[in-house]
């Protein structure tokens, strides 16, 4: 089921989206993301947006990069769930 979320402090949608799924994923407040998404991209010279900044960001914090493509098929939520719990497809 869709829910509208915006973890802005000021309602923005713009510029900002990833410093708004950083904070969803994370569990953190949209101030604190983008302190650690400014910090660490001050850290390698890259603006906090980069995908390296925030590939590496969340996966100092334990998450992991996983493909749930299996070729031409197009995987399920069943699928995303086995992975999800460690399983392979």
């Amino acid at each position: 089921m869709y829910r509208n979320l915006n973890l802005n402090p000021k309602g923005k949608m713009t510029n900002d989206c990833v410093v708004r799924a950083c904070s969803l994923a994370l569990g953190t407040s949209w101030d604190d993301a983008y302190k650690l998404l400014c910090d660490l991209g001050f850290e390698m010279k890259e603006m906090p947006n980069n995908d390296k900044v925030w590939k590496k960001l969340l996966e100092s914090q334990g998450f992991r990069r996983v493909i749930i493509s299996k070729g031409s098929k197009k995987s399920t939520v069943k699928d995303l769930a086995k992975i999800s719990k460690g399983k392979k497809l």
